[in-house]
């Protein structure tokens, strides 16, 4: 802290340090610019983030194939849709039960397609047999199954309501 610097003295060498240091930044920053830009033709000045640049390098230098990206209302549409999961038991014995766990599903099911182009807007929907995408939608549920359905995201949390 600033306040704990004893004399002028302390502070012109702190000051003299921090300068140095950004400097010694700077010229390193610069020079990773310049060799991934000589490398892979990517200005990391384009990417928030490191992985972003990865991705950027990646989709330049590397990629043979395209992957769709999600324009931002799509993007934030589906995200608010994601929930970590719920784990409840309703039913504490019984037999002829099947028990699952599900390890490593993350990286399973990303050896398959994604979607990610829009396609279309459909009003109604008989089926899911043929169809692969994100749905927003309207349901109906009487609660008749006793066991919460679908999980909705308030400004008070989760809940699992019934009705529309």
């Amino acid at each position: 802290m600033l306040t704990s610097l004893r004399s002028g003295a302390e502070f012109t060498h702190f000051a003299n340090y921090a300068q140095n240091d950004s400097k010694i930044l700077l010229d390193a920053l610069l020079q990773a610019r310049e060799y991934i830009f000589k490398e892979y033709s990517v200005d990391f000045m384009d990417s928030v983030s490191t992985s972003s640049l990865a991705m950027r390098v990646f989709r330049t230098g590397f990629l043979d194939s395209f992957i769709p990206t999600l324009t931002q209302p799509v993007d934030s549409l589906v995200r608010s849709a994601y929930f970590s999961g719920a784990c409840d038991v309703y039913k504490k014995f019984g037999t002829g039960l099947y028990y699952y766990d599900i390890n490593s599903l993350y990286p399973y099911a990303m050896i398959n397609k994604l979607p990610g182009a829009y396609l279309r807007t459909v009003y109604q929907l008989s089926s899911l047999d043929d169809f692969f995408g994100f749905v927003q939608a309207r349901v109906t549920y009487d609660g008749s199954k006793g066991v919460p359905l679908l999980p909705l995201r308030t400004t008070t949390g989760v809940s699992y309501p019934t009705g529309t």
